[in-house]
């Protein structure tokens, strides 16, 4: 029989405590040997150093119910979690269930656990609208993001969802190539330690895709390769604002669209820097909300920026 991986909250370096601020009274029970499980009252509870805390609940119909009705974890004290992030909506059967039922299900989750080191499993293929949307937010001790491996995108389903993660240093990788309407604004902004970005495959975009993803990312010195032809309304606004190292770009988009598609993208970086244009590209705008003033530009494919540090 397989080892059903349940959620699981680790206390480490002390002993931690967990809570719940329940706004819709999910089911959920918790134990610490997987035998032995109590309803859970959502009042603290107390986890002794290097032991574990396992959850499960049935919640078919969704963990959360909106936004203004979300359920949110309290912790004290250091503590990694584990398993299946599902297991808090089918029990048993998480690791057979990669459907996220309901809008807004894990909606501000973990937001402000600031003791939070690591991330639980979150294997969801598919999302809705605002399931993970701050999630993490203010999870300011969160080095490491769980993969995510949803190819088809629902509208904000990652909004704000590691904001203000100020010790996450790489981001997870990113493999959707259908997006929708706000589906990664502001997912990293202000997460200062991040100097690795994902890849951002899609090549078809949606409004406001993109809007301040990495925004205040000041440790971010190369911009991820941005591969669409074809912009949308702000789906590049304040993607980078403020992220003063950040130093290239290479973006193939061969028209503007119009300067509310770039609005203050790249206000706030480096005064000198590399931007690879496509060999079609009939812009030419200067300035934050095109090619920064003092920036080299270069519109073949060979030119890159190489491990020394120097452009070639």
């Amino acid at each position: 029989m397989n080892k059903i991986n349940y959620l699981q909250f680790t206390a480490v370096g002390g002993d931690a405590k967990i809570g719940l601020s329940a706004a819709t009274s999910p089911d959920v029970q918790y134990s610490f040997d997987e035998k032995n499980w109590i309803v859970w009252d959502y009042k603290e509870i107390t986890i002794p150093n290097g032991s574990t805390v396992y959850l499960k609940g049935n919640n078919p119909k969704g963990f959360s119910k909106g936004i203004f009705q979300s359920n949110r974890f309290r912790m004290q004290g250091k503590i990694e979690a584990h398993g299946n992030i599902m297991s808090l909506i089918f029990g048993e059967k998480c690791d057979a269930n990669p459907t996220i039922p309901n809008s807004c299900c894990f909606e501000s989750l973990f937001q402000g656990c600031i003791s939070l080191l690591t991330a639980p499993e979150m294997p969801a293929t598919t999302l809705t609208k605002g399931c993970y949307q701050f999630m993490y937010g203010w999870c300011c001790s969160l080095s490491v993001a769980p993969e995510l491996p949803a190819k088809d995108l629902q509208r904000e389903c990652y909004k704000g969802m590691f904001y203000g993660c100020t010790s996450l240093v790489k981001a997870p990788s990113l493999p959707a190539l259908n997006l929708a309407d706000c589906c990664y604004s502001y997912m990293f902004k202000d997460c200062e330690s991040l100097v690795e970005a994902s890849e951002l495959p899609a090549t078809n975009l949606a409004e406001c895709c993109y809007i301040s993803m990495f925004e205040g990312c000041v440790s971010l010195v190369m911009a991820p390769k941005l591969p669409a032809s074809d912009l949308q309304p702000e789906c590049y606004k304040r993607m980078f604002f403020g992220c003063k190292k950040l130093e290239y770009v290479y973006a193939l988009f061969e028209d503007q669209f119009h300067q509310l598609s770039t609005r203050s993208w790249l206000s706030g970086v480096r005064r000198k820097g590399l931007f690879v244009k496509a060999p079609r590209a009939n812009w030419s705008d200067r300035g934050t909300s095109g090619i920064p003033k003092g920036w080299k530009v270069r519109t073949s494919l060979k030119f890159h920026r190489l491990p020394d540090g120097t452009y070639g």
